[in-house]
């Protein structure tokens, strides 16, 4: 099995002719065609304090399984966007630092954090295009 090996942001999208940009764009595409096909290929792994769980096993050589996890909340979308991607601490005990290492456009940027397990297990160093 192969692993998965980190890129820098400059060959992001080359293995399809695009740059970072269109990567992106095709990745927001292939989200949005998810969301449309609703539970096509997923499989339901119950309710939890109003969580839906979901799996299914995707065809990237990996084994393991793709999860999902939706839940209604009452809040603009707007809102949500912001909590989710600006005051995550306030809301994951696990995060420990982290920073917007790099501005790309007004749509996108580079972000690092850290997160905290319990011993033995190390710190996870994340550093993600969002």
């Amino acid at each position: 099995m192969e692993e998965s090996i980190p890129v820098s942001l400059e060959d992001l999208g080359s293995d399809f002719g695009q740059d970072w940009k269109g990567y992106l764009n095709a990745c927001q595409a292939a989200l949005m065609k998810e969301a449309r096909e609703k539970s096509r290929g997923w499989v339901s792994n119950g309710n939890y304090m109003g969580v839906d769980m979901s799996y299914k096993k995707v065809g990237d050589g990996h084994p393991l399984r793709l999860w999902r996890v939706s839940a209604d909340v009452e809040a603009p979308p707007t809102e949500l966007l912001h909590r989710v991607l600006r005051e995550r601490q306030l809301w994951d005990t696990c995060l420990v630092k982290w920073r917007v290492v790099s501005r790309l456009d007004t749509n996108a940027e580079v972000f690092q954090y850290l997160t905290a397990s319990l011993p033995p297990i190390p710190s996870k160093d994340f550093c993600v295009l969002r």
